[in-house]
C-alpha cells in the first residue's frame, strides 16, 4: 500500500474557495509570491492573515479608546468638584474673615 504524503492529505481536506481576481491582479500576486519565495495560496493566506490581525488590533484600540475616554470624564467631573469646593471654601472665608484681613491676605498671593 502506498502512503500519500501528508502535506498533500491535509491539502485536499482544506476548506476551498473559488475567487476571482480583476484584471492585473493575479499578476501582480504571482510577482509578490515569488518575490517572498511562497505559493500564491500561500501569499494570499499571508495577506487575509495580516489584515485579520490589524482588524483585531483595531478592535483592541477602539476598546482602549473607549476606557481613556471614561477615565478623561472621570477625572474632569473630579476637578470640576474640586474646583466648586474651593469656590465654596473661598466665599466660607470672605464671609468670616474682615475685608481688611481678607485684602492682605489676597495682597500676600500676588
Amino acid at each position: 500500500m502506498t502512503k500519500k504524503p501528508v502535506g498533500k492529505m491535509a491539502a485536499k481536506r482544506a476548506d476551498q474557495y473559488m475567487l476571482r481576481f480583476p484584471d492585473g491582479m493575479r499578476e501582480n500576486l504571482a510577482k509578490l509570491a515569488t518575490a517572498n519565495g511562497r505559493s500564491m495560496n500561500t501569499e494570499i493566506i499571508a495577506a487575509l492573515e495580516k489584515h485579520l490581525e490589524r482588524d483585531d488590533k483595531i478592535t483592541e484600540l477602539n476598546y482602549e479608546i473607549e476606557q481613556l475616554w471614561l477615565n478623561f470624564e472621570n477625572l474632569e467631573a473630579k476637578v470640576k468638584d474640586v474646583l466648586s469646593r474651593m469656590s465654596r471654601l473661598e466665599t466660607s472665608a470672605a464671609e468670616v474673615l474682615s475685608p481688611g484681613l481678607l485684602s492682605a491676605l489676597k495682597g500676600n498671593e500676588g
